[in-house]
C-alpha cells in the first residue's frame, strides 16, 4: 500500500499550480528530484499519469484535473481546521518586511495581548520572498511586505505605498553619475529595493556596479552615510534613522506597493483580522 501524505499532496498541486516542477521546488524548498517522486508515488497509486510534459512545464491530464480538483479541496479543509483551532487557541503567524519599522508592531502586540490575553504569537522579518515562501509554506499565515504581486499561490491585498529615495554621501542630482561612481550597498540580492535599483541601472544603460551585502538596515543605512555605498530605502526611514544625504530618484521609479500577503483562499480568524486593523490604523507603512 503507498502511503501519500500531506507534502506529497502539496507538492502535487503547486506543481499543477505553477506548472512546473523545477518552480514548485524553488517555492517549496525541495530538490526538483524530491517533487518527481512525491509525484510519481501519487501516479503509482492512482495507475494513471497524471501529468505530460510539455516543452516549457507540465501539463494535468484529464484524470491529473479531477485529482488536482480533490487535492484543492482536502488541502483547502486542512486550512481551513487550522484557522479553527488557531482561532480558538488566539495563536497568530505573522511577518514583516526587514525594513518596516517594528515599533509600531510592538504597540500592536501589546494591544493584543490585552485583548487576547492567551496569544500564541510567531512574529518573523525578512526580504519579500522569503516571507512569501514561508507564507506559501504555512510558516506564516500572513505578511506585510514591499514589491509586485507575482507568486500565483498568494493573494495580495493592497496595503498602501512607500516612496523610495537613494541614500549616499557625496550625491548629485546626475542619476547615471550617482550610479556609476558608488558601490552598492543591499540587504539581500532578493531584497525588493534591489529589483528597483537594478531597473535605474537598466534606464540609464549601466551594469550594476560592486554590491556589498550587510544584514542589518541600520548598519546599511550608517555606511550610506559615511561614503562607502548608495541604497534605495523608504522615504519614511529617513526621519527615524535621521538620514542627512539622499536624492530622489526618477518619478516613475519611486513608488513601491504594500501588500498583506496570504495563501490563496485563506480565511482570517477574528485576531488576524483585529491585527490587521490596528496596523492600518497605526499607519505601519
Amino acid at each position: 500500500m503507498i502511503n501519500i501524505d500531506l507534502s506529497d499532496i502539496k507538492a502535487f498541486v503547486v506543481t499543477a499550480d505553477l506548472g512546473s516542477l523545477s518552480a514548485a521546488a524553488q517555492h517549496l524548498g525541495h530538490l526538483q528530484s524530491n517533487i518527481t517522486v512525491k509525484i510519481k508515488k501519487i501516479e503509482n497509486h492512482y495507475k494513471y499519469p497524471l501529468f505530460v510534459r510539455q516543452p516549457k512545464g507540465v501539463e494535468l491530464t484529464p484524470k491529473g484535473q479531477l485529482v488536482y480538483a480533490q487535492y484543492k479541496k482536502l488541502l483547502a479543509i486542512w486550512e481551513e481546521t487550522d484557522q479553527k483551532v488557531a482561532a480558538q487557541n488566539n495563536i497568530l503567524k505573522f511577518g514583516i518586511n526587514s525594513t518596516m519599522r517594528g515599533n509600531h508592531f510592538a504597540e500592536m502586540i501589546h494591544d493584543l495581548s490585552q485583548q487576547y490575553p492567551k496569544l500564541s504569537l510567531t512574529f518573523k522579518t525578512g526580504i519579500t520572498k522569503s516571507l512569501e515562501s514561508q507564507v506559501v509554506e504555512g510558516v506564516l499565515d500572513f505578511a506585510y511586505i514591499f514589491g509586485d504581486s507575482l507568486n500565483k499561490q498568494l493573494d495580495y491585498l493592497d496595503n498602501g505605498e512607500e516612496e523610495l529615495v537613494l541614500i549616499g554621501k557625496d550625491l548629485t542630482t546626475d542619476l547615471s553619475e550617482n550610479l556609476s561612481q558608488h558601490k552598492i550597498l543591499c540587504l539581500s540580492e532578493d531584497c525588493c529595493y534591489m529589483t528597483i535599483l537594478d531597473r535605474l541601472y537598466q534606464s540609464v544603460t549601466l551594469p550594476p556596479t560592486e554590491k556589498i551585502y550587510i544584514s542589518e538596515l541600520e548598519d546599511l543605512i550608517c555606511f550610506s552615510q559615511l561614503g562607502l555605498g548608495i541604497a534605495l530605502i523608504a522615504r519614511s526611514l529617513i526621519h527615524k534613522y535621521k538620514v542627512q544625504h539622499y536624492v530622489e530618484i526618477p518619478e516613475s521609479f519611486r513608488v513601491m506597493k504594500g501588500y498583506i500577503i496570504s495563501r490563496k483562499h485563506h480565511k482570517f480568524s477574528p485576531i488576524e483580522k483585529d491585527c490587521i486593523a490596528l496596523s492600518q490604523a497605526s499607519t505601519l507603512l
